[in-house]
C-alpha cells in the first residue's frame, strides 16, 4: 500500500454570498463546534439555525447521505421530491419562490445550484427575475379569467337591488362588490350555505353560482329592469338547488325536473309535451297541471301558461357547461370540468333529462380524453363522476411530468381502481 498523502490545507474559494466566512472553512462542524473556528469568526445566525434543524431531523456531519425522513411513497407525492435526494456539501444554491396570485400559496421554486466557485453573484437577481416573470404570466391569466367571470356573473350582484354583497372566487378573492372598494380583497374560501364575514364585519351567506360564489348580507331585491334572475344548480345536486334573485328557492325533484325542461325549451312547452318529456308514454297532462300549480305558488307570474315557460332571466349550471363545451377552447374546457360537479339530476327518470344527462356526460368526458390538459383532467378527476374513472386517471399519469404531486395521486388512485376490479 502506498503511503497516504498528507492532508492538504483548505483553501478559501470565492463565494456568491455577501458574507462568505461560513463557506471558507470547507466542511463545517455543528454549531457547538463552530465557535472554535481557526479565525474565530462565528457563522451567521441563519447557518446556525439550519444546522439545528438538520440535527433535529437526524442529520450529522459524519453520515455519508441524508437521513431518511420520508419513505418512498411520501417522497413520490412530495412537491420537492428532487431538493431531498442527496447531500451537496460543497454546493451553493440560490432560489426564489413562485407564488400563485390567486391563492397566495407557493406553487414552486426556481433554483440555480452550482459549486461555490462557479456560482456568479448575479445569480440571485437572475433567479428572482425569472420567478417574478412567471408570476406575472400567471397574474395575466388570472386577470383575463376574472374578466370573463365578471362579465358572466355580474348581473347576479346587480340583481340584488342594494345591500352589501360580493362575488368571490372559490379561493375567496373578491371579483366584484357593493361597495366597489372591496374588489381585490380576500375572504375565507366560501362553501355553499356557509356564513362568512364581509370586509365591513357584517355576516353574509355564501351561495354558489357554479363558477363563483355570491355573498350577501342584505335581503335580496328585484332587478332594476324588473326581470328576476333564476339560478339553477342541478349538476350532481341532491337535493337540487335554486336561487331566485339571490334568495334560496327550495325545490322538490319533480319541480326541479320541470324547471330543467323549461330551461331546455325557452319558447315553452304545453302540458302534453311536458308530460311526455317527464313521464314518457305513461304521462298524464292532468298530473303536470297539478305540479305546475304548486310550482306557481312559488314563482307566480314568472311561470305563465299557454305554453308553460319561464318569464325571467335564467342561469343554469348544465346550460353553462354545454355552452363552454361548444366554445371549444382549452380554458373553457377547464371551466366546464370545474363546474361539472356530477350528473344532471342523477335521480331523475325523465326520458328527456336522461338523454340530456347522458349526452352532457359523454361530451365532456370525450373532449377531456381527446384534448384535455392537466388542469382540466385534474378538475374532472375531483368530481364524483371522474374520481374513479380509470381512463381519465391514466391520461393524467401519461401527461403529467415525473415528480408532479398530482401525477403521484392519480397513479395511486388508478392502482386502487385496478385492484378493485
Amino acid at each position: 500500500m502506498p503511503d497516504r498523502p498528507p492532508d492538504r490545507p483548505v483553501v478559501p474559494r470565492p463565494h456568491a454570498c455577501r458574507d462568505p466566512r461560513p463557506a471558507a472553512h470547507g466542511p463545517v462542524d455543528p454549531p457547538e463546534a463552530a465557535a472554535g473556528a481557526a479565525d474565530g469568526a462565528a457563522p451567521r445566525a441563519v447557518i446556525c439555525d439550519s444546522w439545528r434543524r438538520s440535527r433535529a431531523a437526524g442529520g450529522d456531519v459524519e453520515i455519508p447521505a441524508a437521513p431518511l425522513v420520508f419513505d418512498a411513497d411520501a417522497r413520490a407525492a412530495h412537491p420537492l421530491d428532487r431538493h431531498l435526494e442527496r447531500v451537496l456539501r460543497r454546493w451553493s444554491c440560490v432560489g426564489a419562490p413562485v407564488t400563485d396570485p390567486d391563492t397566495g400559496h407557493v406553487l414552486d421554486c426556481i433554483d440555480l445550484s452550482a459549486t461555490v466557485d462557479a456560482l456568479h453573484p448575479a445569480a440571485v437577481g437572475l433567479v428572482a427575475a425569472a420567478a417574478r416573470l412567471a408570476e406575472s404570466r400567471l397574474e395575466l391569466r388570472m386577470q383575463a379569467r376574472d374578466e370573463l367571470l365578471r362579465e358572466r356573473y355580474l348581473r347576479h350582484l346587480r340583481g340584488l337591488g342594494g345591500g352589501a354583497a360580493a362575488l368571490v372566487t372559490g379561493t375567496g378573492r373578491v371579483l366584484a362588490a357593493d361597495p366597489e372598494g372591496w374588489r381585490g380583497l380576500r375572504v375565507p374560501a366560501p362553501r355553499d350555505g356557509a356564513h362568512l364575514t364581509l370586509p365591513d364585519g357584517r355576516l353574509a351567506v355564501a351561495e354558489t353560482l357554479g363558477e363563483v360564489f355570491l355573498l350577501r348580507a342584505a335581503e335580496p331585491g328585484r332587478r332594476e329592469d324588473g326581470r328576476p334572475l333564476l339560478t339553477l344548480s342541478l349538476l350532481g345536486a341532491d337535493p337540487p338547488h335554486a336561487l331566485l334573485d339571490g334568495a334560496a328557492l327550495p325545490l322538490t325533484l319533480r319541480h326541479a325536473e320541470i324547471l330543467a325542461l323549461l330551461a331546455l325549451h325557452p319558447r315553452g312547452l304545453s302540458a302534453d309535451q311536458l308530460s311526455a318529456q317527464l313521464y314518457g308514454d305513461e304521462g298524464n297532462p292532468g298530473t303536470i297541471r297539478a305540479e305546475i300549480h304548486r310550482l306557481r305558488d312559488r314563482l307566480g307570474e314568472l311561470l305563465p301558461a299557454k305554453p308553460y315557460r319561464l318569464e325571467c332571466e335564467l342561469d343554469a349550471d348544465f346550460l353553462t357547461v354545454r355552452r363552454l363545451l361548444a366554445d371549444g377552447g382549452a380554458d373553457e374546457l377547464t371551466q366546464a370540468a370545474r363546474l361539472y360537479q356530477g350528473e344532471l339530476l342523477p335521480r331523475s327518470e325523465s326520458p328527456e333529462l336522461r338523454a340530456e344527462r347522458d349526452e352532457l356526460a359523454v361530451r365532456l368526458r370525450s373532449q377531456l380524453l381527446d384534448r384535455g390538459g392537466p388542469d382540466a383532467l385534474w378538475e374532472y378527476a375531483q368530481t364524483s363522476a371522474g374520481q374513479d374513472d380509470l381512463e381519465i386517471l391514466q391520461r393524467l399519469v401519461a401527461i403529467l411530468p415525473p415528480g408532479e404531486p398530482r401525477r403521484a395521486a392519480a397513479q395511486s388512485r388508478a392502482h386502487r381502481v385496478l385492484s378493485e376490479e
